[in-house]
Protein backbone atom coordinates (compact mmCIF):
# COMPACT_ATOMS: atom_id res chain seq x y z
CA UNK A 1 0.00 0.00 0.00
CA UNK A 2 1.20 3.41 -0.91
CA UNK A 3 1.33 5.98 1.41
CA UNK A 4 0.01 9.49 0.45
CA UNK A 5 1.17 12.67 2.01
CA UNK A 6 -1.39 14.79 4.96
CA UNK A 7 -3.08 16.95 2.74
CA UNK A 8 -3.94 20.77 3.68
CA UNK A 9 -7.79 21.00 4.40
CA UNK A 10 -7.71 25.09 4.83
CA UNK A 11 -7.88 27.49 2.17
CA UNK A 12 -4.16 28.88 2.89
CA UNK A 13 -1.94 27.64 -0.11
CA UNK A 14 0.82 29.91 -0.57
CA UNK A 15 -1.60 32.68 1.36
CA UNK A 16 -0.85 36.68 1.24
CA UNK A 17 -2.44 38.28 3.85
CA UNK A 18 -2.53 42.52 3.94
CA UNK A 19 -3.58 43.40 7.77
CA UNK A 20 -4.25 46.80 8.42
CA UNK A 21 -5.95 46.81 11.85
CA UNK A 22 -3.46 45.10 13.56
CA UNK A 23 -4.17 41.58 14.17
CA UNK A 24 -5.14 38.50 11.68
CA UNK A 25 -6.63 35.48 12.35
CA UNK A 26 -6.65 32.35 9.65
CA UNK A 27 -7.18 28.38 10.28
CA UNK A 28 -4.63 25.99 8.80
CA UNK A 29 -5.26 22.17 9.06
CA UNK A 30 -3.81 19.31 8.24
CA UNK A 31 -5.76 15.60 7.41
CA UNK A 32 -3.66 12.52 6.60
CA UNK A 33 -5.48 10.63 3.73
CA UNK A 34 -4.83 6.42 5.67
CA UNK A 35 -5.52 7.76 8.65
CA UNK A 36 -2.11 8.51 10.30
CA UNK A 37 -0.88 10.84 13.21
CA UNK A 38 0.11 14.18 11.87
CA UNK A 39 2.77 16.10 13.49
CA UNK A 40 2.24 19.94 12.80
CA UNK A 41 5.21 22.25 12.56
CA UNK A 42 5.40 26.02 12.14
CA UNK A 43 8.83 28.42 11.23
CA UNK A 44 9.22 31.38 11.27
CA UNK A 45 11.93 33.83 12.14
CA UNK A 46 9.82 35.41 14.65
CA UNK A 47 9.17 33.55 17.95
CA UNK A 48 5.92 35.61 18.66
CA UNK A 49 4.59 34.44 15.69
CA UNK A 50 5.26 30.42 16.47
CA UNK A 51 3.33 31.42 19.72
CA UNK A 52 0.49 32.38 17.48
CA UNK A 53 -0.16 29.17 16.05
CA UNK A 54 -2.52 26.36 17.99
CA UNK A 55 -1.84 23.78 16.66
CA UNK A 56 -4.62 21.32 18.70
CA UNK A 57 -6.87 23.95 17.19
CA UNK A 58 -5.07 25.01 13.40
CA UNK A 59 -6.02 28.94 14.69
CA UNK A 60 -3.05 31.25 14.19
CA UNK A 61 -4.30 34.71 15.89
CA UNK A 62 -1.48 37.49 15.72
CA UNK A 63 -2.26 40.51 17.30
CA UNK A 64 0.37 42.49 15.32
CA UNK A 65 3.21 44.98 17.43
CA UNK A 66 5.47 44.53 15.05
CA UNK A 67 7.24 47.58 12.66
CA UNK A 68 5.15 47.60 9.15
CA UNK A 69 6.63 44.52 6.85
CA UNK A 70 6.20 41.48 5.25
CA UNK A 71 6.38 38.05 7.72
CA UNK A 72 6.34 34.77 6.31
CA UNK A 73 5.23 31.97 7.87
CA UNK A 74 5.87 27.99 7.25
CA UNK A 75 3.58 25.66 8.25
CA UNK A 76 4.10 21.50 7.83
CA UNK A 77 2.94 18.61 8.34
CA UNK A 78 4.15 15.17 8.52
CA UNK A 79 3.03 11.61 8.65
CA UNK A 80 6.39 10.40 9.81
CA UNK A 81 6.45 8.94 6.07
CA UNK A 82 5.41 12.24 3.78
CA UNK A 83 5.27 15.59 4.66
CA UNK A 84 3.69 18.67 3.29
CA UNK A 85 4.43 22.58 3.68
CA UNK A 86 2.41 25.68 2.92
CA UNK A 87 3.40 29.06 3.16
CA UNK A 88 1.47 32.83 4.46
CA UNK A 89 3.09 35.82 3.83
CA UNK A 90 1.29 38.44 6.10
CA UNK A 91 1.60 41.93 5.19
CA UNK A 92 1.47 44.16 7.84
CA UNK A 93 1.06 47.98 6.88
CA UNK A 94 -0.70 50.79 9.25
CA UNK A 95 -3.78 52.67 7.99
Amino acid sequence: MNNEPPVVLSDVDNLHITIEDGKVIFEVKFLDPEGDDVEVKIESDYFQLIQAFNKETGIFSWDVNFPVGFYTVTFSASDRKESVSIEAEIFYKKI
